[in-house]
């Protein structure tokens, strides 16, 4: 019985690692798996050993009761006792039991024997998994449903029931499970990974070898443990207590492989699409970008730009932000509220008091194995710091001369820059948390009470003591060439994603669930969560960051580093690269190097680079991004590829599988992707490796890039210096990255570029769409057309990213961002820094009535409409008088009643507003705005708002009564208004609705005015030709609209509908 529950305990062991094998911890340290298992199966067979001996005896599989006497007799005498055994029986029995205990002995060291060989060759498969020709595991159901039928015959005349027939049974359901196990690893040829299995290495040859000596170990382990089992059970009902437990393994893989098999049926079943994925995606990328651009540039005043703020990051601006407001605008710049970036980095900062950042920045940059370096701002000047790598040298100096331009405006401070391409901050998740909620918890100061100027003597607070030895406190320390996903990536994960609870370890398929949250079918969809860790533990062995980097020395403690790019989760502080401002390499055609029309450029696929991705040690190479994507641009793959093709069906598309060296002559594609001169960033046989496996081509001229029509871009160490050069391009941007850098978040893929996935399995279904793909014969000339090249939309992608990149990621962009953070850096760094904030009040800047005083026509008897643009000057003038009012007497939000809830998000909102115009977060001025509004509607019985022509000519006036729809007037109460607005006194006529509302005799009535319906919406209507109502900056070819106050994207996507 021990025995029993022992072999069951590992055998369940065993089964439930089968039914986990794709994210399973466990099979990736297969010797400590292992280990567990058996101690965990030993602790078992103590415990039921000494659980069995209080069992009454079994004999045979039977259990003997105590003798009962069958007779009535009331006789004391003990039954007969039997016979007593011959001399020699006793003896011969010991000999049995002895031989018996041996041969247990002697199998049970043969089991642990193989079972430790076995586990180290899995161990050797799995790091080789890429090379694997077909999951072992296939074939168990048969090996045990084979011995069961083979190996279970009785012998001599012993008679038992005929079980031939039962087992053949089995052996044959197994072998169906087999073969649909096998059937079921061909459908999945498709979704394989790039991972790289070496053509010129013996990796392939061992692993197929391993493979088969795994096999065979499998079956001797079934043949042991059957005979084990056999050693310590009764024959009969060991057989079926034998059957019972293999089955269980069985059937349980059986499970597996039969809902595998047919989810990947259905999966085939349901292939095919009405649609290309890719037209789908640039049409919802074009739609994205516009709404971004409208949020990001809707400020137009200071004002305006300063609420925003407030309404976005829940603080005042830092000081110097007019100075920053007018140097953006002055250089023209779209963005002037979207800076959530800058937000975001320093945020946890916040954390952390002024001093304590000012001594890290001094501890970080006064060793220089730190690999950091300062850039001092003393007196309106901007320095590199005396201590900086030569090599290095020209990093700071370009940073320097960024920031020279506005640095009088900047107070005093040092800031420390990485001077390596790695980003080096990551902090574990759960400590991230509790700095981000202490933040933000925390109350902003009403504007009376901050303060627009810097701490004075700041200069002193830097102050760097030569003396001390910096080097016995270094806050790095160094992981070169080390794995660091799991350690370091995982930690900066919540406790409940994947990248904590998986482990991906079969480097050979792909791992669906890891790409399918930010993927459409195979096609990369959202470009800011592709670049999230936490959901894809595949990236482990994914990118030469995780696996081997050339330089990373790491702080598990926050440290204010400014980085040129980032991994998602590392707690970098992001800063325009001078990489790029510096033109370290630059976009500069020529008449030996033009850069012709997209549809003159050759329709290739080109890249030229090195091997500086990380530091390639025991096969890290393997998995590298450029390293894949030569291998896979270069027919070299042995894995199958799966691309997106038409069928024969008109507008029906289907993904077809090719095998990997065969992809490019099938489909007529044209790559030049290799490595410039020789790999670098290696050691041991992996340079040789790699030398054997790539070919190289010598350097050639950057600004032959611009020829081709196809450019792909790739992280390296750290970002991409390229990618903006090419940007600048007419050709079509291919790029993958995991880095990312300040400008990511003005950029949309699909409209501006065409993003890839890290695992490049959606590579070759992408070039297919916009190279289109056709059959070759062997003379070289198209035999068949299978996809047309879809030129169109590649050309518009080429040119919406030059255009973009010539209007928002200009070098007076990157000193606009910069400006904003040192601005931001510069208040975290003051010891008054929660009193610290900009504002504005309405004697310090123009409101909209003084321009609209200055811009209407005083010459009322000149025409009617003359007089409509008065009274809307008298509106908008009522408008900020009472704003100005309200605010200056209650400069808290003004009169609420005691027992009235707050608004939505903590604020309270006057008692004095028109309940129509409610939507105070869209207004400049906030909540006080309402009280404009709440005026009107007092003075002039609603808000007065204006019908304009298509030359913005005034065609009718409206008014919107609290309570009810926006009307229009009719012609002879239009007449009536513009006499009253004539006329050097009010007289109010009979009838009017209240004596409090001048205009109050205007509200609607039967027949005598146009009530539009209750949804209010009508184009063409708004406030005045100066847009004063809720500010949202329309887009090319829109109109505005009222809708009981507020602009909604529902409102003005019906009304691009409306015919013009």
């Amino acid at each position: 019985m021990a025995m029993s529950v022992a072999l069951s305990v590992f055998f369940l062991s065993a089964s439930l690692l089968f039914l986990s094998t794709e994210n399973s911890f466990a099979l990736s340290q297969p010797a400590a798996s292992a280990t567990f298992t058996l101690f965990f199966s030993g602790v078992s067979l103590l415990i039921s050993s000494f659980i069995a001996s209080t069992f009454p005896a079994i004999k045979n599989g039977r259990m003997y009761p105590e003798y009962i006497p069958l007779s009535e007799s009331s006789s004391d005498t003990p039954p007969p006792l039997s016979p007593p055994l011959p001399s020699g029986a006793l003896e011969k029995l010991r000999k049995i039991t002895s031989a018996q205990i041996r041969k247990t002995c002697l199998v049970m060291v043969l089991a642990v024997v193989m079972l430790c060989v076995r586990v180290e060759v899995h161990r050797q498969v799995v790091k080789h998994s890429q090379c694997a020709l077909i999951n072992g595991l296939i074939f168990l159901p048969l090996i045990v449903a084979a011995y069961e039928h083979f190996g279970k015959r009785p012998s001599g005349n012993l008679r038992l029931p005929d079980t031939s027939k039962w087992h053949f049974n089995y052996l044959f359901a197994a072998t169906l499970l087999t073969a649909a196990g096998i059937l079921t690893t061909m459908l999945k040829n498709g979704s394989k990974t790039t991972f790289i299995c070496p053509l010129r290495s013996h990796d392939f040859g061992m692993t197929l070898l391993l493979q088969f000596l795994g096999a065979a170990l499998d079956v001797g382990l079934t043949v042991v443990l059957g005979t084990l089992a056999n050693c310590s059970i009764g024959r009969l009902d060991g057989t079926v207590w034998q059957a019972s437990t293999l089955w269980g393994v069985v059937l349980l893989h059986t499970l597996k492989q039969g809902i595998l098999f047919a989810a990947v049926c259905v999966s085939a079943s349901k292939a095919d699409t009405n649609y290309h994925p890719i037209s789908i995606l640039i049409s919802n990328a074009k739609r994205e970008h516009e709404r971004w651009v409208t949020r990001a540039g809707n400020s137009t005043t200071l004002k305006e730009a300063v609420a925003e703020y407030r309404r976005r990051y829940h603080q005042a601006p830092p000081p110097g932000f007019d100075a920053w407001y007018e140097y953006a605008t002055n250089r023209s710049s779209l963005i002037i509220d979207d800076y959530d970036q800058i937000y975001e980095d320093l945020l946890p900062f916040r954390a952390l008091a002024p001093k304590q950042l000012r001594d890290l920045v001094l501890l970080m940059t006064g060793d220089g194995w730190n690999d950091m370096a300062a850039v001092l701002i003393r007196n309106g000047k901007a320095e590199p710091q005396a201590e900086i790598k030569p090599t290095h040298r020209w990093m700071l100096e370009g940073i320097s001369h960024m920031i020279e331009p506005y640095a009088r405006y900047l107070p005093d401070m040092d800031i420390a820059f990485n001077i390596n391409d790695e980003c080096r901050v990551a902090i574990p998740w759960e400590r991230l948390q509790l700095m981000k909620r202490a933040v933000k918890t925390r109350i902003p100061l009403p504007d009376e009470k901050l303060v627009k100027s810097w701490s004075e003597n700041r200069a002193e607070s830097w102050e760097r003591n030569s003396t001390a030895d910096r080097s016995l406190r270094r806050p790095f320390v160094d992981h070169a060439f080390e794995s660091i996903y799991n350690p370091v990536g995982s930690s900066l994960c919540p406790p409940n994603s994947k990248a904590r609870t998986a482990f991906v370890w079969d480097k050979q398929t792909l791992c669906t669930t890891c790409i399918q949250p930010h993927s459409l079918d195979q096609f990369l969809q959202r470009w800011k969560l592709s670049g999230d860790i936490c959901h894809q533990p595949d990236l482990a062995f994914l990118h030469g960051f995780f696996l081997s980097p050339a330089s990373f020395k790491l702080s598990r403690d926050l440290l204010p580093v400014f980085s040129q790019s980032k991994v998602p989760g590392f707690n970098d502080i992001l800063y325009p690269s001078s990489w790029n401002y510096v033109d370290k390499v630059k976009y500069e055609p020529s008449g030996d190097h033009p850069d012709p029309p997209y549809s003159e450029k050759e329709p290739v696929v080109f890249w030229r680079g090195t091997t500086s991705e990380g530091k390639s040690i025991h096969g890290a190479w393997k998995g590298m991004v450029r390293q894949r994507f030569i291998h896979l641009a270069n027919n070299h793959s042995s894995n199958h590829v799966s691309v997106l093709l038409p069928t024969a069906k008109t507008g029906k598309f289907a993904y077809k599988t090719f095998k990997g060296s065969q992809i490019l002559p099938s489909l007529g594609f044209n790559t030049s992707v290799f490595i410039a001169e020789s790999v670098a960033r290696c050691g041991g046989n992996d340079c040789a490796a790699q030398t054997r496996e790539f070919a190289t081509v010598p350097r050639s001229d950057f600004q032959d890039h611009w020829k081709y029509r196809f450019l792909f871009d790739m992280d390296g160490a750290g970002f991409s210096g390229r990618f903006l050069p090419f940007l600048t391009s007419r050709s079509l941007i291919f790029r993958t990255a995991l880095f990312r850098q300040w400008l990511d978040s003005r950029l949309t893929p699909w409209l501006h570029f065409v993003p890839q996935d890290l695992r490049l399995h959606d590579f070759y279904s992408t070039l297919a769409y916009f190279a289109g793909a056709k059959e070759i014969d062997e003379a070289g000339k198209v035999k068949k057309v299978i996809m047309k090249p879809h030129d169109g939309e590649g050309e518009w992608i080429a040119e919406e990213g030059r255009r973009w990149a010539e209007k928002a990621i200009r070098k007076e962009d990157m000193e606009i961002y910069m400006f904003r953070l040192l601005l931001e850096w510069g208040r975290l760094t003051d010891d008054r820094r929660d009193q610290l904030g900009f504002y504005v009040r309405s004697r310090e800047h123009e409101t909209t009535s003084h321009y609209l005083l200055l811009a209407a026509p005083l010459n009322l008897s000149e025409s009617a409409a003359n007089a409509l643009h008065l009274l809307g000057v008298v509106a908008v003038v009522i408008h900020d008088l009472a704003i100005q009012v309200f605010t200056t007497f209650h400069s808290e939000g003004g009169p609420n009643h005691p027992d009235k809830a707050p608004w939505p998000g903590g604020t309270f909102i006057p008692d004095l507003r028109h309940p129509s115009y409610m939507c105070w977060h869209q207004y400049p001025r906030g909540p006080a705005e309402l009280v404009g509004y709440w005026a009107e509607a007092e003075i002039f019985g609603g808000v007065v708002v204006f019908e304009h022509g298509s030359n913005d000519e005034l065609r009718g006036v409206h008014i919107h009564p609290p309570f009810q729809p926006l009307f229009k007037l009719s012609e002879s109460q239009l007449d009536e208004f513009i006499n009253l607005s004539q006329s050097s006194q009010v007289q109010p006529s009979p009838g009017q609705r209240s004596e409090s509302k001048i205009f109050g005799q205007f509200a609607p009535e039967q027949h005598t005015c146009t009530i539009i319906d209750d949804i209010g919406l009508y184009p063409h209507i708004y406030r005045d030709k100066y847009e004063r109502v809720p500010k949202i900056r329309l887009l090319e070819g829109e109109h505005r609209c009222v809708q009981r106050g507020m602009v909604t994207e529902e409102m003005r996507e019906f009304v691009k509908a409306l015919p013009r």
